[in-house]
């Protein structure tokens, strides 16, 4: 039989919105995701455990990636007016 990573790598080829024709996409934008918020810790442990063809974690990383892309994300440093949500959630840091 699969083994649980085979199990997890055919739920997310299967999936209905990660899935079928739109696998290639949505695995580009969930390495996108992970590149930019994991760290290199984070990535280790996803590559060692092979956690990251785990279907939901696709999804989450691919949903990061797709709002990065949708510029949904203020990137660090963008002058936007808006107090930063560091700034809101510690306003004494600085």
């Amino acid at each position: 039989g699969m083994d649980g990573i085979g199990q997890w790598t055919a739920q997310t080829k299967a999936d209905a919105t990660i899935g079928g024709a739109a696998l290639e996409e949505n695995l580009a934008m969930a390495a996108k995701g992970r590149d930019q918020f994991a760290t290199p810790e984070l990535r280790a442990f996803l590559e060692t455990s092979r956690i990251g063809n785990h279907p939901e974690m696709v999804r989450a990383f691919a949903r990061l990636g797709k709002a990065m892309a949708e510029d949904k994300f203020v990137k660090p440093g963008a002058a936007t007016g808006a107090p930063s949500a560091a700034k809101l959630l510690f306003p004494n840091m600085n």
